[in-house]
This record gives C-alpha cells, structure tokens and sequence, in this order.
C-alpha cells in the first residue's frame, strides 16, 4: 500500500473510530487483525488496544486500568 493510501485508511478509520464512540470503537479496532489504537474519551479514560499494551510505558504518577473496554451493546 502506497504512504498516500495508508494515509487515506488511517483517516477513514479514525473517523469511523470517532462516531461508534469509545466503547463500539474499540470493539471494531480489536476485530481488525492490522489495526492498533489509543483513545482518550471525553472523560479522561485511556483506552488501549490489545496489541498495544506492552509497548506503553507509563509514566510512574498514571497507570490506567487494566481492564478492558467493555462489549459494546448491540
């Protein structure tokens, strides 16, 4: 894939992303094989796909919750 098409993607599934909400938005990024995200929601939650959590480093003052999103509701 050309950079101009993965750009491309990577904007259509931020928007995508965006409208299901963090919870739904989630739940699609975990479903995608070749698709990793961080979302930070309106209220401060950090919400961190499985792909990515060992490669995160914390600072020592914030460690989020290791507790993944929940489903999203039909």
């Amino acid at each position: 894939m050309q950079e101009r098409d993965r750009r491309r993607a990577a904007d259509a599934f931020a928007t995508a992303i965006a409208v299901m909400g963090p919870e739904r938005g989630m739940a699609f990024v975990e479903a995608q094989p070749d698709l990793e995200a961080v979302l930070i929601t309106h209220d401060d939650r950090i919400l961190v796909s499985s792909g990515l959590t060992s490669s995160i480093v914390w600072s020592p003052e914030y460690k989020p919750s290791t507790t993944p999103a929940p489903a999203p509701e039909p």
